[in-house]
C-alpha cells in the first residue's frame, strides 16, 4: 500500500494512514513485517521526512532484517553521515550480515568524515565479504576517495575494474577535474576512451569536467576550442 501511494506522488498521505494504524501496529506486529516496515522507511524518507521521527520508527519496529537496517541508514546517509556509520557498527553487532548494497550506503556516509581512513575500512570489509567485483561498490569507492582527495587510491580501484560504466568513468573524471595539473593528461585520456573504448558519447556534463581539467592546467585554448 505505502509502495502504491508512493507511486502515486502520494507519500504524505501514506505515511498519514500509517501513523493512525502505527500505534496498534507495534503491539500486533503489523508493522514488524519486513516489507512494510522497509516500504515505509523508503517512502518516508523519500519525501524528505524529519529523522527523528524515522529513528523513532526504527527503534519502535522490531525488524532484524538487513534490508530494513539499510532503509535507515540511506535516510541517515546524507543528513547525518556519522550516526549512519555507528548504526551500521550496530548492525554488525547485532550478527546481520551486510550485503553490497549495504556497503554501497556506508562508503556514501564515509564522505561525511575528513580522512579516508573509514572507507578504507570499508574497502577491506568489502574484499572480505567478497564483493569487491561489484561494478556499484567500485564507483562508490571511487567516488569516496576522490572526495577525501586520494586520487591515486581512486585510480587503483578504476584501473582494478573488470566492467566500467558511465557512472564509473564519470567519478573518475570528476575526480581528476577537482585534481592537481599533472593528472590533467589522464583525465583527458578517460575522456578520450568514452567512445572509443566503451561506445558512450559524451554528454555536456563530461564535456564540462574536461574544460575544468584543462582550464586548472592553463590550457585555456584547448578549453575554448571544445
Amino acid at each position: 500500500m505505502i509502495a502504491g501511494f508512493q507511486l502515486a506522488k502520494l507519500g504524505m498521505q501514506a505515511i498519514g494512514v500509517f501513523f493512525q494504524n502505527a500505534s496498534g501496529g507495534v503491539k500486533t506486529g503489523f508493522i514488524s513485517e519486513v516489507e512494510v516496515a522497509t516500504a515505509f522507511m523508503k517512502a518516508y524518507s523519500d519525501i524528505g521526512g524529519d529523522v527523528s521521527e524515522l529513528k523513532h520508527f526504527f527503534l519502535e519496529t522490531s525488524c532484524q532484517d538487513v534490508v530494513f537496517w539499510t532503509s535507515m541508514n540511506t535516510a541517515l546517509a546524507e543528513r547525518d553521515p556519522i550516526e549512519a556509520f555507528f548504526l551500521y557498527r550496530q548492525l554488525l553487532r547485532e550478527d546481520l550480515t551486510p550485503d553490497f548494497y549495504t556497503f554501497a550506503i556506508v562508503l556514501k556516509a564515509c564522505m561525511g568524515f575528513v580522512t579516508e581512513q573509514h572507507a578504507l575500512a570499508i574497502h577491506s570489509l568489502v574484499i572480505k565479504a567478497r564483493f569487491e567485483d561489484e561494478t556499484m561498490l567500485k564507483n562508490a569507492l571511487i567516488h569516496a576517495y576522490a572526495r577525501y582527495g586520494s586520487i591515486a587510491l581512486s585510480r587503483q580501484v578504476f584501473e582494478e575494474m573488470a566492467g566500467r560504466d558511465l557512472v564509473s568513468l564519470n567519478s573518475m573524471l570528476k575526480a581528476y577535474a577537482c585534481s592537481h595539473s599533472e593528472l590533467v593528461e589522464e583525465g583527458i585520456r578517460i575522456f578520450d576512451s568514452m567512445f572509443k573504448n566503451y561506445g558512450i558519447i559524451p554528454q555536456l556534463d563530461h564535456y564540462a569536467c574536461k574544460i575544468d581539467i584543462l582550464g586548472r592546467a592553463g590550457r585555456i585554448i584547448e578549453a575554448e576550442e571544445l
